[in-house]
């Protein structure tokens, strides 16, 4: 042993290797905070929603603009749907319409679905730290937690990298069979893609995969540091066979609920991934799940009014409501905040009586901080109050919003061209 003379630790010689990456290990904050947005939707309920508040009005600070753009997974709708009603169909895949970004410990960690890379930038000016690849595309919002990134790639792999300068830590495959790649919509992919991003509580990484029924699909709880599946805690389990994991996976207490692409959704235990609970809408369908308060809500798509929100109630096969017409939800506190195509509506959670209701554009994407709802769609984003909707402020911008993050006083705004755009308070101090 060799001592650490000036605190009288013990180190021993063989860990001397290790210590640049302790150090950067010890230097990220090892815990989020109030002013962080870590994953998809701020939270691992997918509630959309931050404590944080915003001071109006923004003004543009700094804006990434990958030069290779964006590449969805599924380009456009379908020209007709045989079950459908007649009229437009509204698209029904809507997990990756942009690059989400995770936002802590004053950095940035955002995905590309054309550079198949991840990228770690400051928050406050933009600048590249640096830069890390997964062998395709990384379709959804990172997840950082524990001074680690996490992130799924169509390659069939969940990555996890240091975030404080990228190093890779592990690498595991969703499904344990070997490894090919195949053609989808001119590109190579994993006939297991990870398209659910990846939570990660207590210590466990939980994520899926797959594509096509016929291959079957997975849902992996792994160690969190380590990727292995080495304990009675971890489990590798095929779903059934008509459920394919499509869109973020939302936490509700014990359960894990993963959102079925074209069928219902189904809660999971997470202790043993035994199926908890079944939803019994034979019309639902989508890549939208959300649990809050006892409820689950899950859409967006349906037959019937092919733009749909259905809302259920924990361990109850009856649904409380459909929220029709709805193309966008948060729950913010008390607050169930529905974005519609001409309005915003905010509604009481638990009554769900009309709180205040006021005219809107065109949303495609929503958040909420302790005093806004800030929408951002075609060619702009606008906030309101979120006691009584009134306006706040708008910004034109360049491009489609498809996604937002709010942290430590700044707004980030992700576009249809894989730009990300930064406001921030004028009043805010420089950046150093």
């Amino acid at each position: 042993m060799v001592s650490g003379r000036s605190h009288g630790i013990g180190i021993s010689s063989k860990l001397f290797p290790l210590l640049p990456l302790l150090l950067l290990l010890l230097a990220y904050p090892a815990t989020t905070t109030a002013a962080d947005w870590p994953t998809d939707r701020h939270d691992f309920q997918r509630t959309a929603a931050t404590t944080e508040t915003l001071a109006f009005p923004l003004t543009e600070s700094w804006r990434h603009e990958p030069p290779q753009g964006f590449s969805p997974a599924y380009p456009a709708e379908a020209r007709a749907d045989e079950y459908a009603v007649t009229g437009p169909l509204k698209p029904r895949y809507t997990f990756d319409h942009g690059h989400g970004v995770a936002v802590a410990g004053g950095r940035v960690f955002v995905g590309s679905t054309t550079a198949h890379s991840l990228t770690c930038l400051d928050a406050a000016t933009g600048k590249t730290l640096w830069k890390n690849y997964a062998d395709a595309a990384i379709r959804l919002t990172p997840t950082v937690a524990a001074g680690r990134v996490y992130a799924g790639a169509d390659d069939g792999a969940v990555y996890c990298w240091t975030a404080a300068d990228g190093t890779l830590l592990w690498k595991i495959s969703a499904a344990e069979k070997p490894r090919r790649l195949i053609p989808n919509d001119g590109r190579l992919v994993s006939p297991w893609p990870v398209r659910t991003g990846v939570v990660v509580t207590n210590g466990i990484a939980y994520f899926g995969a797959g594509l096509f029924p016929s291959e079957g699909a997975f849902l992996c709880a792994a160690d969190a540091a380590t990727g292995k599946i080495s304990s009675p805690a971890h489990w590798r389990k095929a779903l059934p066979e008509t459920a394919i994991p499509v869109g973020t996976l939302a936490l509700d207490d014990d359960r894990l609920i993963v959102p079925g692409g074209r069928a219902n959704p189904i809660a999971f235990t997470r202790a043993t991934g035994a199926v908890a609970q079944t939803f019994d809408d034979n019309n639902a369908m989508g890549t939208f799940v959300m649990a809050s308060a006892g409820r689950i809500f899950f859409g967006p798509a349906s037959r019937r009014s092919m733009w749909q929100i259905t809302e259920a109630q924990r361990d109850v096969k009856k649904n409380l409501a459909q929220h029709k017409d709805v193309l966008e939800l948060v729950v913010a506190g008390p607050r169930l905040v529905l974005v519609l195509e001409k309005e915003l509506r905010c509604l009481d959670l638990t009554t769900r009586a009309v709180q205040w209701k006021t005219p809107s554009t065109t949303a495609l994407c929503c958040i909420a901080t302790a005093n806004a709802v800030i929408t951002g769609g075609p060619g702009e984003v606008t906030a309101h109050s979120l006691t009584d909707g009134a306006p706040l402020w708008k910004a034109a911008i360049s491009g489609q919003a498809t996604s937002l993050a709010v942290s430590d006083g700044r707004l980030f705004i992700s576009t249809d061209r894989g730009a990300l755009i930064v406001f921030a308070s004028p009043v805010q101090p420089p950046a150093p």
